[in-house]
């Protein structure tokens, strides 16, 4: 069983130390750590066990993989409504994740109606969709993370992002629902006026 570990810095200038026993290398934390690159000479020496996470690991010459140990993964991701999409009525967005703290969830729109190309609009799990976005299909990205307890100097974890892509287009309200909608923020603003003083 042998194993060679070297550091980012030294691993082009050949130092490098070999193993014997797989098992004491990897209890001693001091020697292989997050970030560290190890080269497996003989992969059926080593068990999942063996790995650590943040490990950077080449087993075929010249490719280094990551070591990630249950990484924040998101399940699913949904939006609400999913269609009739309008100007002044909140849609929101619902992941369901493993191994992760929290996630950031972003809003994206077409440049223009039937265009390829997306700007940044917004943040957060609910977006109200605005005049500008009249026409525009709108999309929903959604990265998981995790604060990292095992490394201080890289406190958050993060994982894959997943992408969603609304159907439909945002549409302008009906006159009625407009109506509702004024008077619901006049509500609001008269609210926390009150609240204010």
């Amino acid at each position: 069983k042998a194993l060679k570990k070297t550091s980012s810095q030294n691993r082009h200038k050949g130092n490098s130390d070999k193993i014997s026993n797989i098992d004491n290398q990897i209890a001693d934390s001091s020697k292989l750590s997050s970030g560290d690159i190890v080269t497996i000479e003989e992969t059926s020496a080593i068990k999942i066990s063996d790995l650590s996470h943040g490990m950077n690991v080449e087993i075929i010459p010249g490719r280094i993989f990551s070591i990630h140990i249950n990484p924040p993964i998101t399940e699913s991701l949904n939006v609400f409504p999913r269609k009739y999409l309008l100007i002044g009525c909140p849609i929101v967005a619902v992941g369901e994740h493993n191994y992760a703290d929290g996630a950031n969830i972003l809003w994206y729109r077409e440049t223009k109606p039937s265009s390829k190309d997306y700007i940044f609009i917004s943040s957060g799990s609910i977006y109200i969709p605005q005049p500008a976005d009249i026409g525009c299909k709108l999309q929903v990205y959604c990265t998981p993370w995790r604060h990292n307890l095992l490394n201080p100097s890289n406190d958050t974890i993060y994982g894959r992002s997943i992408v969603k892509a609304l159907n439909g287009v945002i549409e302008e309200s009906p006159d009625q629902l407009n109506k509702m909608i004024e008077i619901r923020k006049q509500f609001l603003n008269r609210n926390h006026s009150n609240i204010s003083h």
